[in-house]
């Protein structure tokens, strides 16, 4: 969420699979809110897409099991996962080199799909507001700059 807001609106629809239903939800999302949208007109992210890059979509591949016995294969299975769907996307021309943070695997590359610059800017800016790196050193998991 944007500074200093902390309001939401959702809602959810149950449908049957069809790409073409999928897509023209998406076009009409992008005709009703982008009109609107302030990131661009107030310096954009930091995340590295452009308008120019077109529409994008995160996908996340994800596992659910209950015994630790299984970990490792289910690790192995997921990456297995993850590797064919990032090569298959990088042979159809469609891999954008962003990974989002929250989804990321710990062998994924967050920070080189943020692009140097990028992460220079965030790096100034996480030196500016905690120089002594408290939210660094006491944040538990995920990725840091």
């Amino acid at each position: 969420m944007a500074p200093g807001t902390g309001r939401v609106r959702w809602f959810t629809l149950t449908l049957e699979a069809d790409a073409a239903l999928l897509y023209d939800i998406h076009r009409k999302d992008v005709d009703i809110f982008e009109p609107d949208s302030p990131i661009s007109k107030n310096g954009g992210d930091p995340s590295d897409i452009s308008p120019e890059d077109g529409d994008l979509v995160i996908a996340l591949g994800s596992a659910l099991w209950s015994d630790a016995a299984d970990d490792e294969i289910m690790k192995e299975k997921v990456h297995e996962h993850w590797r064919w769907a990032e090569r298959t996307a990088r042979e159809r021309h469609f891999l954008h080199p962003f990974i989002y943070m929250n989804y990321a695997s710990n062998l994924q590359d967050v920070r080189g799909g943020i692009g140097a610059e990028n992460l220079g800017q965030m790096r100034r800016i996480k030196d500016l507001y905690d120089p002594d790196d408290r939210f660094g050193s006491t944040w538990k998991g995920g990725f840091r700059l």
